[in-house]
This record gives structure tokens, C-alpha cells and sequence, in this order.
């Protein structure tokens, strides 16, 4: 009896923990954000720095902002799902200008179309009114454009962002644009400009008078080669590939700009794999399996170098005689390798980083924050580690760590400390050698597939699957948010641009319906399921207890002999 008590006290304090957690989760997601009405038509959910609203009936222009919403937020994010011809041009959204605080340094738009009969984006520099003329002088500027129909390509302006000016764009579409790159950001003036989805062609015999920093082209592609990933007119590129299992194409893509490669890949990384990119100075990889040794042979002007999830190798990193930055999920190396990285970074060798996964309190982990100049977690007894170089670091009276000696990247900054994106005043001319290799590279101009209706079919990488390709969550050029998160505070020193927008990742625009926020229900049901399990399995448990007690008791007792089966002789 007394076990069938506790076992019920256990059962309904498990129930009431649960539930008391799950109420609390969405007590905090309803109190982030709650509905409002901030544009005619649209079902909005505000929070005190993001308005979302979603529109699904019917769109109409122009935009009518409530006045009470006026002047409130920092981020406007629009998804126009209506099942009718939509038309968009620059004045369609002029109107969403009248949302923003005027005095926020970090603007964003998001618009995001899907299940139009008809889009058409019929105007040059589309975005080109959405944020307010009285926003600060520094005032960052992001905005993300979204097209999810697979079913109807859009009609677009070859002109589409012309004479635009943002510090990030963030494009993702499933149909090419009829535009070429030079076409389209005739004129542009941005930071960091990400592509995914749908290709955008490149001519690199027209004349470009835009300056495009930084660009990030995120494709799903088995090979690295000029064909999957062309030459654009960027001062930086970034190539970002998705699903590699070839690599030493005799076509590859290492133009003069290209300086940063990642590759994720689910085959072994093979002996030479990046031989080919000699001038790369970052390189990310994330693979499902290993990565030989000598993967990185060749890469002599290699910086930094960024291994997720493969198991990371002292060899990986003694081939490269530059590399200044190591990224690495430290908690998954064994102790010995730990401190012989501790040891480089410490001795001023290599800026060692973990990647961020709530990784549990460490002396490592300590260090690495105090090397950063991060604010360090507690560690205990790291007086007493085994690690010389951890032991060596720590001063038990203060208990803190001496940081190590500044670590000097090839242009003088200092690799413990973030990278300031550099900016350029002028467009970028791609090299004669860089053109004769994309034309090497490049098959023959044919005419693009045609359906019955002689409109663009989409590209074969652009379908409902292509999921790391699809756009997320707007971070810096590092990984920060470009706004706050849902459950972070506002912070006006975070200064954002698309990232993976990795990979990402996680998507940052609601897909679910209308102004709402679905809240997933699996966790609930695990947890009930796991309850149900508990109950029964308490249940069955008695069960045999009672059983075996209540046989046991008639034995006892009557202490009679069995009946003989036999018949006496």
C-alpha cells in the first residue's frame, strides 16, 4: 500500500511539474509578442521591437498603417499568402516607413510572398522607400525578400534593386530572375548580399556600376565548379555549399575574390580536397564523416579554419603553417587534445573557439571565454587540472585566468577579437582571368526551359525540399542576430546582416498561418505519452507484486502439503 502511494505521489507530481512548465513556455511565447492591429487587412502579432503580419484574404495597395502603431518598432515583417494576382511596385510599400521608431539604428524588412496566382514586381528599386528619411545617419538597414510559390514565377524588373542601399539583402526565390546580377543591382550600394534559391545569372561583359561588399551564394550542389557557382562582382565572395560528395572539379571556382569556402558535406572529406583554393583565407567545414588528415594540405594563406561536428585533428591543424583562428566543437575532442589546443593559445599560436552549444561549465570552457573577452563561467578547481597550460593560467586568490598574449592575423588585427568587415568605395571589376575561366567553365547559351504558358520553369536546386538554401533568421557577418530574438532583450549594438542566413538553420519568418504563431504540441504529447507509459507500467508492477504476495500468504498459512498427483502403489 504504501508503494502504490508513493508511486502515485510520484506520478502526480511529475503531471503537475509539466504541465506547470509547459504553461509557463506559453505564458512567455504570449507575453513576447501578443495580436495587434498595425495594417488594414493583416493580422499582426506585436512585440516591443518586431511587428509580423500576414495577410491571406486578399491584398490590396495601398498600405494603411493604424495610427496607434505608428513610430513603435524596429523590424517589419509582412507574409502575403492571398490567393490572387498580386502587384508590387515602389510605392506599395512606402507605407510600412511609418512603423519604424525614428530614432532606431537597426532596421529591418521582411517580406515574404506565397500561393499568388500572379506576382508581379514591376518596378526598379523595389525597396527602395520602406525605411523612413529621418533614421540616423549610422542607422543599419536590412531587408529580406522572400518568393515560396513553386507553382507560378513571378514577373520581375530586370532592374529589381536598383540604386538600393542596405547594409544586407537577403534574397531567396525559387524561379530565376529575369535579370542578370549586373542588371539587377545596377547601382546598388550593399554590405552583405546573400543569394539562394533561384540563380541569378552572371554577365560580366556588362558594364556594373554597383558596389556589392560582401556576397554569400548559398547552393545545393554535388560538386564545387564554375558551372553550380559562377563569378559575381563582388569584392568578397562566399561560396556556401550544400551536400559536396565531389571535390577537384577540373572547373573549380577559385576566383580572385573568392576568399571564404564552407562545405558541408555527408561523404569522407578526401586528402587534397581544397587544393585548388591556395588564396581562401576562412574555410568552414561540417561533414557526417571524416576528414583525412591532409584535407587541408596547400591551403598556405589559410587563416582560419572552422571544423562542425567532424572530429578535429592536431594534424589538421600543424599542415597549416597560417592558420591564426580554430573553430571547433571542443567539448567532443578527449582531454589530451583539448590541452594541446589550450597550449596553443596560450603560447600565442592559434585563437582557439568553441562553437556554441550550451557546453557545461569547464576550466576549458573558462579559459576560452576569458581569451575572448567574454565574461568567464565559474569553473571550479582549475588549480588542479591535469592541463599544465589550464593550471599554469589560473590564479587560485582571484580566481581568474591570465589571458593570453594577443595572436596577430597576416593584416595586423588581433585574432582573439572579431573581425571588423572591411568596406570598399568603389565597384569591383572581375579580373580578365576570372572571365576567361567562368566562359571555360560555363556550357553553351540555350534558351531557358519554357513551360506550356512560355514562362521559366525553376531551377532543379529551387524545389520544396531545398531546405538549406531557404533564408533565416538575419545575423552579422559573424553569426549574430541582426535584431533581437524573441526571447532576448533589445540590444542596439548588434549589427546585423544576412548570414547562414547557415545554414542555418533556422528559418526567422513565421511560416504558419495568418498573424499566428504555432505552437509545436510535440513536446506536450511526449510528455503525456511518457506519463501514460509510467502509469501503466506502475500498474503492472503492482499487479505482479499483489500476485506473488497473495501466493506466498496461502502457502504460509495453511502450511498444508501438496496433494499427491500420483496414485499410491
Amino acid at each position: 500500500m504504501l508503494r502504490t502511494a508513493l508511486l502515485s505521489l510520484f506520478l502526480l507530481v511529475s503531471l503537475t511539474t509539466s504541465t506547470s512548465i509547459i504553461r509557463r513556455k506559453i505564458s512567455r511565447r504570449q507575453a513576447d509578442s501578443s495580436y495587434c492591429h498595425a495594417i488594414d487587412g493583416f493580422e499582426c502579432k506585436c512585440s516591443h521591437y518586431r511587428v509580423t503580419c500576414t495577410n491571406e484574404r486578399a491584398f490590396n495597395a495601398p498600405i494603411i498603417i493604424s495610427q496607434d502603431e505608428k513610430n513603435k518598432y524596429q523590424s517589419v515583417e509582412l507574409v502575403i499568402s492571398a490567393i490572387q494576382d498580386v502587384q508590387v511596385d515602389d510605392r506599395t510599400f512606402e507605407p510600412v516607413k511609418e512603423l519604424y521608431k525614428p530614432d532606431t539604428d537597426n532596421a529591418e524588412f521582411r517580406v515574404k510572398f506565397e500561393k499568388f496566382t500572379a506576382l508581379r514586381l514591376s518596378s526598379p528599386g523595389l525597396f527602395n522607400r520602406v525605411f523612413p528619411d529621418s533614421l540616423p545617419s549610422n542607422a543599419r538597414k536590412h531587408i529580406a525578400l522572400e518568393i515560396y510559390n513553386p507553382d507560378v514565377p513571378p514577373h520581375d524588373d530586370v532592374h529589381l534593386f536598383q540604386n538600393l542601399q542596405a547594409d544586407s539583402l537577403e534574397l531567396y526565390a525559387l524561379y530565376p530572375f529575369h535579370g542578370t546580377f549586373q542588371q539587377i543591382f545596377d547601382g546598388a550600394n550593399i554590405k552583405y548580399l546573400r543569394l539562394s534559391g533561384g540563380e541569378i545569372r552572371t554577365d560580366v561583359s556588362q558594364p556594373f556600376s554597383g558596389n556589392i561588399h560582401r556576397l554569400e551564394l548559398a547552393k545545393q550542389a554535388n560538386t564545387l565548379s564554375v558551372r553550380n557557382f559562377p563569378v559575381y562582382p563582388a569584392h568578397e565572395m562566399i561560396i556556401n555549399a550544400f551536400y559536396i560528395s565531389e571535390f577537384n572539379n577540373e572547373n573549380p571556382p577559385n576566383y580572385d575574390n573568392l576568399g571564404e569556402l564552407r562545405v558541408h558535406s555527408i561523404e569522407n572529406i578526401p586528402a587534397g580536397a581544397f587544393r585548388q583554393y591556395p588564396n581562401i583565407h576562412t574555410l568552414s567545414v561540417h561533414s557526417d564523416k571524416e576528414i583525412d588528415p591532409h584535407a587541408f594540405d596547400g591551403l598556405d594563406r589559410l587563416e582560419k579554419l572552422i571544423i562542425k561536428d567532424s572530429k578535429t585533428n592536431m594534424e589538421h591543424i600543424n599542415n597549416l603553417p597560417n592558420v591564426k583562428e580554430l573553430e571547433t566543437n571542443i567539448e567532443k575532442l578527449d582531454a589530451n587534445l583539448q590541452c594541446k589546443l589550450i597550449e596553443k593559445l596560450a603560447n600565442g599560436q592559434v585563437a582557439v573557439q568553441a562553437i556554441p552549444n550550451g557546453r557545461e561549465c569547464t576550466c576549458v570552457a573558462a579559459y576560452l571565454d576569458t581569451a575572448a573577452g567574454r565574461a568567464p563561467c565559474d569553473a571550479q578547481d582549475c588549480d588542479q587540472s591535469s592541463c599544465n597550460a589550464i593550471k599554469n593560467s589560473y590564479n587560485a586568490e582571484t580566481r581568474q585566468f591570465t589571458p593570453p598574449p594577443p595572436i596577430q592575423r597576416a593584416d595586423g588585427t588581433d585574432a582573439l577579437r572579431q573581425r571588423e568587415p572591411r568596406l570598399y568605395t568603389a565597384p569591383f571589376q572581375v579580373s580578365r582571368q576570372d572571365q576567361e575561366k567562368l566562359n571555360q567553365g560555363l556550357p553553351p547559351p540555350t534558351q531557358p526551359p519554357q513551360t506550356d504558358e512560355g514562362e521559366q520553369r525553376p531551377d532543379q536546386d529551387g524545389d520544396s525540399q531545398y531546405n538549406p538554401d531557404r533564408p533565416q533568421e538575419s545575423r552579422d557577418e559573424y553569426g549574430s542576430s541582426s535584431v533581437p530574438s524573441e526571447n532576448q532583450p533589445d540590444t542596439s549594438d548588434n549589427s546585423g546582416v544576412v548570414g547562414p542566413i547557415d545554414g542555418s538553420s533556422g528559418n526567422g519568418t513565421d511560416t504558419s498561418g495568418p498573424g499566428k504563431r504555432k505552437m509545436s504540441w510535440l513536446p506536450i504529447i511526449i510528455i503525456i505519452a511518457a506519463i501514460v507509459a509510467l502509469l501503466l507500467i506502475g500498474l503492472i508492477f503492482l499487479l505482479i507484486r499483489k500476485k506473488r504476495a497473495n501466493k506466498g500468504y496461502n502457502q504460509a498459512a495453511t502450511g498444508e502439503p501438496r496433494p499427491e498427483t500420483g496414485a499410491r502403489a
